[in-house]
């Protein structure tokens, strides 16, 4: 029983990894956990994924169907009775170069007609603006828009752990890659204990520290002050993402609340400890 038990659950491991490879390669959450019901169990009606993926019939039907016109299932009918198979595993390395060259041919297209966008923002509004990103996805977006910063010093109060959770460790290296190769510094507000809990669950949170070669300095506040969202300040915006449990991002836009929060930010960076052992 015990070494079924140790199958199951390596068995379960394996299968999230799979998920969350689907997932970043542009997948939903659901659909990707029906492709590989699909895979697993071979040709199924609607009923039988839905079971399988613990979904509603009506939602699975919409799934199953994105995944027929992302080109990674068939749907078959046989007296009335349609049935769903998964395309070979081979069809996601097409589906992934497919996505590559739409997102190269909108790069292009958008950079085109970036000054015809700029001309639609109203500049004449005062109002602050608020957007809302949900999830993983929204909040890799989200964390992108600092990459649009005039400012070249990009503050923040980081939990290296809920980051690398929510947006992924490979992504949070990546964008610490597109950081510096874009010229932006990153001056970071942590605490020791949010520290030592990351050193622990990932691999790489050792490389955040304060690195001159990676433009970024890191001072720490107490731990009674720990965060449990991270929060960074650019040009008049103030980019939040929450923790996994939340799972979301807003940005708002507003002058005045980014102003007051960039000197609460430089009264704290003051008083703070440039050694984590202090």
């Amino acid at each position: 029983m015990l070494l079924w038990e140790n199958v199951l659950v390596v068995f379960s491991s394996m299968e999230a990894n799979l998920r969350n490879i689907l997932e970043r390669a542009g997948l939903s959450e659901k659909e990707s956990t029906c492709y590989l019901r699909l895979l697993r169990h071979g040709t199924r009606p609607t009923s039988f994924i839905a079971k399988k993926a613990e979904l509603n019939r009506g939602t699975a039907y919409v799934v199953l169907h994105a995944l027929v016109e992302k080109g990674l299932a068939v749907k078959s009918s046989s007296n009335n009775r349609q049935t769903f198979t998964a395309v070979e595993p081979d069809a996601l390395l097409l589906y992934v170069e497919g996505k590559e060259r739409d997102l190269r041919r909108a790069k292009s297209e958008i950079a085109e007609h970036l000054d015809s966008f700029e001309g639609l923002v109203n500049t004449h509004t005062s109002k602050p603006r608020i957007a809302y990103y949900e999830g993983t996805e929204g909040a890799r977006i989200a964390y992108q828009d600092m990459f649009t910063s005039k400012d070249p010093i990009l503050r923040g109060f980081l939990s290296i752990a809920d980051m690398a959770e929510v947006i992924g460790e490979e992504t949070f290296q990546d964008f610490t890659r597109i950081r510096i190769e874009s010229g932006y510094h990153l001056h970071l507000l942590r605490t020791r204990e949010q520290d030592l809990a990351a050193y622990k669950k990932l691999r790489y949170a050792k490389n955040y520290r304060s690195r001159k070669e990676d433009a970024r300095v890191v001072k720490y506040v107490s731990d009674d002050l720990a965060f449990p969202v991270s929060m960074f300040l650019y040009d008049d915006k103030i980019l939040v993402i929450t923790s996994k449990e939340e799972n979301a991002a807003f940005i708002i836009q507003s002058r005045e609340l980014a102003t007051m929060q960039k000197k609460l930010f430089a009264l704290i960076w003051e008083t703070a400890s440039t050694s984590p052992e202090e």
